[in-house]
Protein backbone atom coordinates (compact mmCIF):
# COMPACT_ATOMS: atom_id res chain seq x y z
CA UNK A 1 0.00 0.00 0.00
CA UNK A 2 1.37 3.61 -0.49
CA UNK A 3 3.06 5.41 2.56
CA UNK A 4 1.02 8.29 2.12
CA UNK A 5 -2.24 6.31 2.60
CA UNK A 6 -0.67 4.63 5.37
CA UNK A 7 0.48 7.79 7.33
CA UNK A 8 -3.04 9.44 6.70
CA UNK A 9 -5.13 6.99 7.86
CA UNK A 10 -2.68 6.24 10.93
CA UNK A 11 -2.90 9.86 11.20
CA UNK A 12 -6.70 10.43 11.52
CA UNK A 13 -7.50 7.33 13.51
CA UNK A 14 -4.25 7.63 15.79
CA UNK A 15 -6.93 7.87 19.06
CA UNK A 16 -8.27 4.52 18.40
CA UNK A 17 -5.39 2.40 18.82
CA UNK A 18 -2.99 2.04 21.72
CA UNK A 19 0.36 3.96 20.66
CA UNK A 20 1.94 0.77 21.18
CA UNK A 21 0.75 -0.99 18.35
CA UNK A 22 1.16 1.93 15.92
CA UNK A 23 4.18 0.46 14.91
CA UNK A 24 2.96 -2.89 14.23
CA UNK A 25 -0.09 -1.11 12.42
CA UNK A 26 1.69 0.65 10.13
CA UNK A 27 3.93 -2.26 8.99
CA UNK A 28 0.33 -4.32 8.70
CA UNK A 29 -0.99 -1.65 6.55
CA UNK A 30 2.33 -1.03 4.21
CA UNK A 31 2.30 -4.71 3.42
CA UNK A 32 -1.18 -5.35 2.14
CA UNK A 33 -2.77 -4.41 -0.90
CA UNK A 34 -5.96 -2.84 0.71
CA UNK A 35 -6.83 0.38 -0.99
CA UNK A 36 -10.15 1.59 0.07
CA UNK A 37 -9.29 2.79 3.85
CA UNK A 38 -12.92 4.17 4.20
CA UNK A 39 -13.63 0.70 4.49
CA UNK A 40 -11.09 0.11 7.37
CA UNK A 41 -12.27 3.15 9.22
CA UNK A 42 -15.75 1.99 9.00
CA UNK A 43 -14.83 -1.15 10.74
CA UNK A 44 -13.17 0.76 13.62
CA UNK A 45 -15.07 1.51 17.31
CA UNK A 46 -14.09 4.87 18.83
CA UNK A 47 -12.97 4.40 22.65
CA UNK A 48 -14.45 7.56 23.50
CA UNK A 49 -18.04 7.13 22.42
CA UNK A 50 -17.89 3.43 23.73
CA UNK A 51 -16.84 5.27 27.11
CA UNK A 52 -20.23 6.77 26.96
CA UNK A 53 -22.20 3.50 25.85
CA UNK A 54 -20.28 1.98 28.73
CA UNK A 55 -21.42 4.66 31.18
CA UNK A 56 -25.12 4.18 30.55
CA UNK A 57 -25.79 0.68 29.55
CA UNK A 58 -22.89 -1.13 30.63
CA UNK A 59 -24.14 -2.26 33.90
CA UNK A 60 -26.21 -5.04 32.58
CA UNK A 61 -23.49 -6.20 30.20
CA UNK A 62 -24.29 -4.96 27.09
CA UNK A 63 -21.14 -2.99 26.53
CA UNK A 64 -19.58 -6.62 26.61
CA UNK A 65 -22.10 -8.66 24.08
CA UNK A 66 -21.57 -6.15 21.72
CA UNK A 67 -17.80 -6.03 22.15
CA UNK A 68 -18.00 -9.95 21.55
CA UNK A 69 -16.96 -10.73 24.63
CA UNK A 70 -20.69 -12.86 25.45
CA UNK A 71 -19.30 -14.30 28.66
CA UNK A 72 -18.44 -11.57 29.99
CA UNK A 73 -21.62 -9.94 29.12
CA UNK A 74 -23.46 -12.76 29.84
CA UNK A 75 -21.64 -12.36 33.65
CA UNK A 76 -22.84 -8.81 34.45
CA UNK A 77 -25.94 -9.69 33.27
CA UNK A 78 -26.24 -11.74 36.14
CA UNK A 79 -24.47 -9.80 38.25
CA UNK A 80 -27.00 -7.17 37.47
CA UNK A 81 -29.85 -8.93 37.98
CA UNK A 82 -28.18 -10.60 41.48
CA UNK A 83 -26.66 -6.99 43.32
CA UNK A 84 -28.67 -4.60 41.50
CA UNK A 85 -31.81 -5.66 41.27
CA UNK A 86 -32.21 -8.08 44.54
CA UNK A 87 -28.70 -7.06 46.50
CA UNK A 88 -29.98 -3.43 46.42
CA UNK A 89 -33.24 -3.97 47.96
CA UNK A 90 -32.17 -6.47 50.58
CA UNK A 91 -28.46 -5.47 51.01
CA UNK A 92 -29.09 -2.19 51.30
CA UNK A 93 -26.36 -0.21 51.84
CA UNK A 94 -24.24 -2.95 51.12
CA UNK A 95 -25.57 -4.33 48.03
CA UNK A 96 -24.15 -0.99 46.12
CA UNK A 97 -20.45 -2.12 46.91
CA UNK A 98 -21.58 -5.22 44.97
CA UNK A 99 -23.46 -3.66 42.50
CA UNK A 100 -21.46 -1.57 41.13
CA UNK A 101 -17.76 -3.40 40.83
CA UNK A 102 -17.73 -4.85 37.26
CA UNK A 103 -18.88 -1.57 36.04
CA UNK A 104 -16.37 0.34 37.57
CA UNK A 105 -13.90 -2.38 36.74
CA UNK A 106 -15.03 -1.78 33.45
CA UNK A 107 -14.48 1.93 34.33
CA UNK A 108 -10.87 1.64 34.03
CA UNK A 109 -10.54 -0.55 31.16
CA UNK A 110 -13.24 -0.01 28.39
CA UNK A 111 -10.85 2.50 26.39
CA UNK A 112 -7.99 -0.03 26.26
CA UNK A 113 -10.53 -2.84 25.53
CA UNK A 114 -11.69 -0.96 22.70
CA UNK A 115 -8.05 0.06 20.90
CA UNK A 116 -7.50 -3.76 21.17
CA UNK A 117 -10.47 -4.61 20.05
CA UNK A 118 -9.87 -2.37 16.83
CA UNK A 119 -6.21 -3.45 16.10
CA UNK A 120 -8.09 -7.10 15.85
CA UNK A 121 -10.50 -6.34 12.97
CA UNK A 122 -7.68 -4.19 11.20
CA UNK A 123 -5.59 -7.78 11.59
CA UNK A 124 -8.83 -9.46 10.72
CA UNK A 125 -9.78 -7.60 7.24
CA UNK A 126 -5.86 -7.74 6.18
CA UNK A 127 -6.14 -11.51 6.48
CA UNK A 128 -9.27 -11.81 4.37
Amino acid sequence: MEKELVENFLKQNKKKFRSKDMEELHMLLEQSNVTNMEELSKKLRSPYGWRWIHFLIGECGIDRFVMGQPGWGFFKLIWFIAFDLVGFLILFPYGLIGAFLPWLIDEFTIESRVKKYNLAQIKKVLAQ
